[in-house]
């Protein structure tokens, strides 16, 4: 896996630097507006039996959305530098039309919600030319620096963002976060009751 996805990952990250050095330095991408990563469908990483893009793919391409949001931003330069790293703890997605080999999609990124420790992005799929939506991800994710949890906010700080001035998401997104955030909650209290697994004597 490592000898396919490193150079997907290095690719989106070289992407968003050359954002970076396009831009004017406040567009607020992911922020104050959605981050847009486009991309096509390839066949031999993205393309199931059934013909259309396989449900794990999409998740790839959302990972490869935040690479190259945080290369574009600063946020991956600044996290380097403070040997912080964005763990991913929990994603929900909803699908709604399938997107078939070679066809180009957009993922339009955003932060919805924030605290001292977690962070949600909002991950829409739509077709470039129609903006129609194609799938929508939610993704809660923590901060580690030195073994233990950071704030987001010194982060987003340091690339001049203030989490307090961020808009809020719209209604949708909002009841879709609510939801997520209860899920997680429960899969944590499942994950930690769980029974330990048996010993072989014991099968």
């Amino acid at each position: 896996m490592v000898v396919v996805h490193a150079p997907r990952v290095a690719l989106a990250i070289l992407r968003g630097r050359a954002q970076r050095a396009r831009s004017s330095g406040d567009e607020g991408w992911g922020f104050f507006k959605p981050h847009v990563y486009s991309a096509r469908a390839g066949v031999f990483f993205d393309i199931d039996g059934m013909g259309h893009m396989n449900n794990a793919a999409y998740l790839v391409h959302c990972e490869l959305a935040r690479w190259e949001l945080t290369a574009a931003t600063g946020m991956l330069e600044y996290a380097m530098k403070e040997r912080a790293a964005f763990i991913v703890a929990m994603t929900a997605i909803r699908y709604k039309r399938e997107i078939k080999p070679l066809q180009r999609f957009e993922i339009h990124t955003q932060l919805i919600a924030s605290d001292d420790k977690w962070m949600t992005l909002a991950h829409e799929f739509r077709a470039p030319d129609t903006g129609d939506p194609l799938a929508v991800a939610l993704c809660r994710a923590v901060l580690k620096q030195h073994g233990g949890t950071c704030s987001p906010r010194a982060l987003l700080r340091a690339v001049g963002l203030d989490l307090d001035l961020c808009p809020k998401p719209r209604a949708e997104l909002k009841a879709a976060l609510q939801s997520c955030e209860a899920l997680d909650a429960a899969l944590r209290d499942a994950a930690r009751s769980q029974p330990a697994a048996p010993r072989p004597a014991d099968r």
